[in-house]
Parts: C-alpha cells; structure tokens; sequence
C-alpha cells in the first residue's frame, strides 16, 4: 500500500525504513469507520487474518496481493497507540466498542478468536464439499450418458462419501455456532449485570440522600404547612382586595348615578333651548315684517291669527326688549323648572297683539 519505504543512509551507510504518516492516517481513518459496524463483543473480537479480510474490505483491496504483513502491523500500532480503537497481541484483535475503554487481550478473547477461526473454516470446508458433490453428480450423469458403468459407479460413491462428510461438518457448524451464540448471551449478561450493579449503587447513594421514610414524611408535614401558610396569606391578600373593590364600586356607582343625573337635565334643557331659539326667530321676523304693514306671531300663525301692523317703531324695539329678557330669564330658570314653550308663545302673541 505504500506505507513505508526502505532507505539506507549516504553518511551511516545504515539501512532502515520510513513510514508515510499521512498516508497511514487517511488508510486507518476509513479502518476505523468500517469496524465500529461491528456491535457485539464477539463481532469485535478477531483472529489477525480475520482483521486483514476486515481491512481488506475496508479499503477495497486484495488481500494477498495489496497488503502486506508489515502494513497491517503499521495499521495495528497506529489504531491502538494514536487512535486507541484496539488491542492486539500477537494473533487475537479485540476492537473496543462505542464509549467504550480499550482493555487488553483476554483468555476469553483468544477463545473466541479461535472458535470463529474454527467455524470459518468448517464454513469453508463446507462449501468446498458443496462443490464437490455437484461436480460428481455432474460426472456420474456424464458417465451413465456415454455408458461407463465403472466411472459413474466410482462419481456416485465420491458423491455419497462427500455427502457423508459435509453432513458431519455441518453438524459440526451447527454446535460451534450454537456455542458462539451462548457466549455472546453470556457477554450480554455479564454487560446487563454490570449495568445492573452500577444502578443498584446510583439508586443506594440516591437513597441515602433523601433518607429514611420517616425523614421524609417530616418533610412533607413541613411542606405542607408552608404551604397552608401561603394560602391563607394570598386569602388575606384577596380579602384586603375585595373590601377595596367594594369601596370602588360604590364611587362608581355614585359617579355612575351624577351621569345620568347630568344626561337628564341635558335631554329636560333640550325643549326649552329649542323655544328660545324659536322666539328669537320670531322677534327677527316681526322686526323685518315691520315695513310691510302685516306682523305676523309665530304662535298665532299656528292658530291663524294675522296681526296688523299698528304699532309704532319705538313700541316695538320695546316689547323685542322685552321678549329678549323673558327668554334670558328662562334659560337662567332651566335648571329648576321645566319649560312651557306654549304658554310663553302665547304671552309674547299677546303682547305683539296689545302693542
């Protein structure tokens, strides 16, 4: 893979070898990424050539032909020393798992190792068998088509010998991957009691810290009287409260009564602001009709009365006097009697009828 290069030295004259640290770093990069796919303590646990297929597949090379026994051992020492992903001995690999500590070869580890060794290569051997036993049956049925009695004898008994054997690997197979189960449920335990224990003493030193039950019933009597306290404190607040919003309601309710008081006197002035109104239009008329010999009363235009103009000048100023000073007086009496705008139309068509 080009990982080192050998060199000797013009000055020493002493051989040695380099390693091309950044190619070793981008190479255990993608290493590292495709054996954190591995989850259980079994999948993580590996023979050294079951780590080089691993790295092979990684980085998409042949195994025999691009890595050499020297750039696996370079992968090795910089994934454990720099990285700390794993640790190796001189024939098991144990990958450490997610938020995981690194922990050094087991005895178990190497049983492992070896029992996925084993079951590999029955599985090998297996498949070998498989292959064999197509290629006799292929023969024998060669042989019994060109008629050799002999040669199709001889394919059926390979046929039924290699029959027989990978019956028994496979059989074999069968109990070696049953162990591999039962160890990685064994590892399993071992993971949930250890968690189970760390619980255990999380909740114990939890425990110890709140108390006894008689600690904590106390403390409960304690809330619960602070908490009584602050009732009745927030009750007497919202008494205190209330009695204010009584007294407000009472302003209110006097204001509320000045207001209508007020709207009342404004609707009773209405009528009698409107007479006056009406009177001193009828004085302005009287005094313009003055010159066309007819005056007429707007109260006795109401009744069809004309009135003829007999009064003098002088007279009539006066009694427009008079009539303004009537309306003066009842808008200053507006405000304790109610208004009688007919009785004063009449009064003022009584006088403009005497003058």
């Amino acid at each position: 893979m080009g990982l080192h290069h050998s060199f000797r030295s013009e000055k020493a004259q002493v051989p040695g070898e380099v390693v091309f640290i950044s190619n070793v770093e981008v190479l255990a990069r993608r290493v590292a990424e495709h054996i954190q796919r591995l989850r259980t303590q079994v999948d993580r646990t590996l023979s050294k050539p079951m780590f080089q297929r691993e790295v092979a597949a990684a980085l998409d090379i042949d195994k025999d032909k691009d890595l050499a026994d020297s750039d696996l051992l370079i992968l090795l020492k910089y994934l454990a020393r720099d990285r700390q992903v794993l640790a190796y001995d001189s024939g098991v690999v144990r990958i450490a798992g997610p938020n995981e500590a690194v922990l050094p070869v087991s005895k178990e580890d190497r049983a492992i190792a070896s029992l996925k060794s084993l079951i590999q290569d029955i599985q090998e051997q297996v498949h070998i068998l498989e292959l064999e036993i197509t290629n006799t049956r292929k023969k024998s049925e060669r042989a019994v088509d060109s008629k050799n009695r002999p040669l199709a004898l001889a394919a059926l008994r390979s046929r039924k010998m290699a029959e027989n054997v990978l019956t028994q690997r496979l059989d074999t197979l069968f109990q070696l991957e049953e162990v591999r189960d039962r160890i990685q449920q064994a590892a399993d335990q071992v993971t949930i009691i250890s968690v189970l224990k760390d619980s255990a003493e999380a909740l114990r030193n939890l425990n110890s810290q709140v108390g006894s039950v008689s600690d904590v019933e106390g403390s409960l009597e304690i809330l619960k009287e602070e908490v009584g306290k602050v009732e009745d404190i927030n009750l007497a607040i919202n008494q205190t409260g209330y009695e204010n919003s009584l007294n407000d309601s009472s302003e209110i309710e006097d204001e509320l009564d000045q207001l209508l008081r007020q709207a009342e006197n404004i609707e009773a002035e209405a009528p009698l602001k409107e007479g006056s109104q009406q009177r001193r239009v009828d004085v302005q008329r009287s005094g313009n009709a003055s010159g066309s010999g007819i005056e007429q009363s707007p109260s006795r235009v109401e009744e069809g009365l004309m009135v003829p103009k007999t009064a003098s000048a002088s007279s009539l100023s006066e009694e427009t006097s008079a009539v303004a000073r009537m309306s003066l007086d009842d808008e200053e009496d507006s405000s304790s009697r109610k208004p009688q705008p007919r009785q004063d139309q009449d009064k003022v068509g009584q006088l403009l009828v005497g003058s």
